[in-house]
């Protein structure tokens, strides 16, 4: 939901996950979505890969921050009836219990499925970036590889 101004050139960022990525040889990253019309849908998105790539069963893993927006995705009923959802909990969110994420709920049959004993981060990825711009040490929480290319590219300065 953020807006392109928001955001590094696309190919910036592929860059950054091809580095995060590197040395994880079970992660690929992907420029699939770079071939999508605009703007970039999410459902579109699954959509495509769906056609793509018709063997593989695919689920979405997003931020208990972006699960409270949901509902404002387009097409988020469809995208919630047709893929599972992971939702990943942050420190101090309030899971479906009504309680702080620290006691998170079980992954069940039911949609969307709150990890449960998740490492909580506290940070996002928009404070890194602010902290970046205020030239804060963030090694604890960025790829060396990473900020190496962040510091050469002055992103976010």
């Amino acid at each position: 939901m953020k807006k392109d101004s928001e955001l590094l050139d696309e190919n910036a960022r592929l860059r950054l996950v091809e580095l995060a990525v590197q040395n994880h040889p079970q992660l690929k990253a992907s420029d699939f979505e770079f071939h999508l019309p605009r703007p970039s849908y999410t459902y579109i998105t699954l959509e495509r890969l769906e056609e793509a790539f018709p063997d593989i069963e695919f689920s979405l893993i997003i931020g208990g921050d972006n699960w409270s927006l949901f509902p404002k995705w387009c097409n988020s009923d469809y995208i919630l009836s047709h893929y599972p959802i992971i939702v990943y909990p942050r420190e101090g969110q309030i899971n479906p219990s009504g309680e702080e994420q620290e006691e998170t709920v079980s992954i069940s049959d039911e949609q969307p499925h709150f990890l449960k004993d998740a490492p909580l981060f506290p940070i996002s990825s928009t404070e890194i970036r602010k902290a970046i711009q205020k030239g804060e040490d963030v090694s604890e929480w960025v790829d060396k590889a990473v900020l190496q290319e962040i510091r050469r590219k002055k992103y976010y300065e």
